[in-house]
C-alpha cells in the first residue's frame, strides 16, 4: 500500500528554488497498520516535485507515481511519472525524451522487461 501527498515540510522557504520537493510518500507492509515515510520522490533533473500526486498500480504490485513537476529553467508546468517494483519503497523517474520544443508535451517511457516467457498484461 502507497500514499501521496503534498509535503511542504522540506520547503518552508518564501521562494521555490531548485532544490524544492513539494511532494512526500509513505508505504506499508502490514496492509495500513502503519505507514513508513519515504520522504522525497527523486528529483527528474531541472525540476522541482510541485505535489498532487495521484497513484496506480499493475496487478503485478507496481506502482506509478505521477504529480505536477516545475521546470525551474523554462517556467514550465509538466507531469511527473515515477515508478515502484518494490512495494514503494523506492522511486525511479521516467526517461523523458528529448523535447524539442519548451512548450510541448514531452513523451515519457519505462523500460519493460518480462520475468517469464509468455502472456503478460501492462
Amino acid at each position: 500500500m502507497v500514499v501521496g501527498y503534498n509535503d511542504s515540510q522540506q520547503t518552508l522557504q518564501p521562494f521555490v528554488v531548485a532544490s524544492a520537493n513539494l511532494t512526500g510518500y509513505a508505504y506499508s507492509s502490514n496492509g495500513g497498520a502503519s505507514f513508513t515515510d519515504g520522504g522525497a520522490l527523486p528529483l527528474t533533473p531541472e525540476f522541482i516535485n510541485f505535489g498532487d500526486p495521484w497513484l496506480a498500480s499493475d496487478r503485478n504490485g507496481t506502482f506509478y507515481f505521477s504529480q505536477l513537476q516545475f521546470d525551474y529553467f523554462n517556467f514550465n508546468l509538466d507531469i511527473g511519472i515515477a515508478k515502484s517494483t518494490n512495494g514503494g519503497q523506492t522511486w525511479s523517474p521516467a526517461a523523458l525524451d528529448p523535447q524539442h520544443d519548451p512548450h510541448a508535451w514531452r513523451l515519457w517511457s519505462f523500460r519493460y522487461t518480462p520475468k517469464a516467457a509468455g502472456k503478460a498484461t501492462l
